[in-house]
């Protein structure tokens, strides 16, 4: 199994190694809601929303041929992690914040497809299955109703299993030369998800629910590409 393995991942390193590749690094603004419903014998619903979130994300693009073409394709695979400090838990009669510090990180692979209208400007298109984690760790909670101060945290962790994410952009080529050429990217993806996760509490020990989850959010992102090699249109 080992061999097959190691002769696998050397096929698609040699193949990756004549590739057309595009690498592009963003930073990118992003809004989340998400439904989770506990998974014990009570159950419940709620809906939680972060704040508005920044962060970055790279992204690692292997365009395969060799024939002039406005069109390439090939395989994506993209890394990337945002932080935000708010999320709003609301449920039926009521709502509460969570104020601390939260962060989103994600990975996915899936096929890539530039198309290129005129030298200067292309088309990207990258749909990918990818998996997702959301956490959030509220700040500090004093807890003065029992006469004395009581201190402890709030923590919600979610997990998604299978993550689908649409990416469509504009690739916008400032510098064309043989081999190289660099632009600013802008787009937006669009995402959906689902999986598990768990509330958790420091307050009188430990205490905590599991649920299942969905999701969905939404990305707009600019920043820089590099395309090392010659695009389908240049060969």
């Amino acid at each position: 199994m080992k061999k097959i393995l190691l002769a696998v991942g050397l096929m698609f390193a040699s193949v990756c190694a004549f590739a057309n590749v595009e690498i592009d690094v963003n930073l990118y603004g992003m809004g989340k809601a998400l439904s989770a419903e506990t998974t014990d014998d009570d159950k419940n619903k709620s809906d939680i929303y972060q704040s508005f979130a920044f962060g970055f994300e790279d992204d690692f693009n292997f365009f395969f041929g060799s024939n002039a073409s406005k069109f390439d394709a090939g395989l994506g695979f993209f890394i990337n992690c945002d932080f935000f400090k708010k999320a709003e838990v609301k449920y039926t009669g009521g709502s509460f914040d969570y104020e601390g510090n939260g962060f989103n990180m994600e990975f996915g692979i899936g096929p890539v497809f530039r198309i290129t209208f005129a030298n200067p400007f292309s088309l990207y298109i990258r749909p990918t299955l990818g998996f997702d984690f959301f956490y959030i760790e509220t700040d500090d909670i004093k807890d003065t109703s029992s006469g004395y101060t009581v201190t402890y945290k709030n923590r919600i962790a979610e997990f998604d299993i299978l993550k689908f994410d649409v990416n469509v952009g504009g690739r916008s080529w400032l510098l064309n030369v043989d081999g190289f050429h660099l632009g600013i990217d802008y787009g937006a993806i669009l995402g959906f998800g689902g999986g598990f996760g768990a509330t958790s509490t420091t307050q009188s020990g430990y205490s905590g629910n599991s649920f299942t989850s969905a999701d969905v959010d939404f990305k707009i992102y600019v920043g820089l590409c590099m395309n090392f090699g010659d695009r389908g249109v240049d060969r």
